[in-house]
């Protein structure tokens, strides 16, 4: 079982993830204007912790993160709505990448409490990256290649404990003029397992 979530987050800024389940209401990470959430957006069931009377355990964390190119003419809620792309000038899908993963930190944490806390280069999906670069008019890179664990010991919860995954940029790019400063779409995985599930 995968515990996940997607967000937009521009760099200089802070979005706590986990917190709304589907069907809540939720806030981007630059605006107090609310957006309901949906399967495309997360499949927590409760926000900030899991069932009352269930037992879960997580063995790994991921940020798994895929630039491209060239950029969705239409994003909406977080979701590409219209998938023809445009293609600014000076994108280098694999310098963004690098840059975007040393920049921002994922810090998991139960309660107040921080856990476990390092950049998104700690976090790949799997370890290394892949792509394929065929220009400035084409390419993909991501952050994915071998199996990794992030975590060096699995974290039990309990139904009803509290926890969160927190996404801050440790320092922020400009670079408008190449399009890169703009808000980027990161989705977080909790690899877990349950050991009671109380879900009917």
């Amino acid at each position: 079982m995968a515990v996940v979530e997607a967000v937009i987050i521009p760099a200089g800024t802070t979005k706590d993830l986990f917190r709304k389940g589907t069907g809540q209401e939720d806030t981007f990470a630059t605006s107090d204007t609310e957006y309901k959430k949906t399967r495309q957006h997360t499949n927590m069931h409760r926000g900030g912790e899991f069932e009352q009377g269930s037992l879960v355990i997580i063995t790994d964390i991921s940020a798994p993160k895929a630039f491209f190119s060239g950029l969705p003419t239409a994003v909406v809620n977080g979701i590409v709505t219209n998938a023809r792309a445009t293609f600014p000038a000076y994108i280098d899908p694999a310098l963004l990448l690098d840059t975007w993963l040393n920049c921002v930190e994922l810090d998991y944490r139960e309660g107040e409490a921080s856990i476990n806390a390092d950049p998104l280069t700690r976090f790949s999906q799997n370890s290394g990256v892949s792509g394929v670069i065929g220009g400035s008019n084409g390419g993909i890179i991501q952050n994915a290649f071998m199996p990794s664990l992030s975590l060096d010991n699995p974290r039990i919860l309990e139904g009803g404990e509290d926890f969160s995954v927190r996404l801050q940029t440790m320092s922020s790019f400009d670079a408008s003029a190449t399009g890169v400063n703009m808000p980027i779409a990161q989705k977080v995985v909790l690899s877990t397992t349950e050991l009671v599930n109380v879900r009917t």
